[in-house]
């Protein structure tokens, strides 16, 4: 199975969110991206930029959904924010009506969603580590499901 993965270093925040919002750029709705990093890497600043890609409006705060475990926001198409760090089993995923947004028209990003992956679908991965500078982020974007390795050479070409 063909895999394929892009590696960027990030120098800033600002940064972080150009990259995430180049990506919400080619998101249309039904894509599902998991990240992953330790806490305090970047995870929601890397989701502010997508949103800003999906064209949610700029006076939305975004911020991470820890003690919510979901934010929606509305762009072209909504944008469903999960963190599932706080989750202790795989049951409480259907509390929070997990099932209902994997077939909906907008876009998933899950945080600490790799606590429970017999539950993912196909995904795009974006993992977020701490690089040589205080500032500098690591960001590998991957997968080896066809419809994100096409994303992924779009980003990139």
């Amino acid at each position: 199975m063909e895999s394929l993965s892009r590696r960027c270093i990030t120098h800033s925040p600002q940064e972080t969110i150009y990259l995430g919002e180049k990506l919400g750029r080619y998101l249309e709705g039904g894509e599902f991206i998991l990240l992953q990093g330790p806490l305090g890497v970047g995870k929601t600043v890397f989701v502010k930029g997508i949103a800003r890609g999906l064209q949610v409006p700029t006076s939305v705060y975004v911020r991470s959904p820890s003690f919510t475990l979901l934010h929606i926001y509305q762009g072209k198409v909504p944008l469903y924010h999960f963190d599932l760090f706080r989750m202790k089993q795989v049951e409480d995923l259907a509390s929070i009506g997990w099932e209902e947004y994997l077939t909906g028209e907008g876009v998933v990003v899950v945080e600490w969603g790799d606590k429970f992956p017999s539950c993912m679908p196909s995904y795009l991965s974006v993992k977020l580590d701490f690089a040589e500078e205080e500032n500098d982020r690591e960001i590998l974007l991957q997968s080896s499901d066809k419809k994100y390795i096409s994303l992924i050479k779009r980003m990139f070409p």
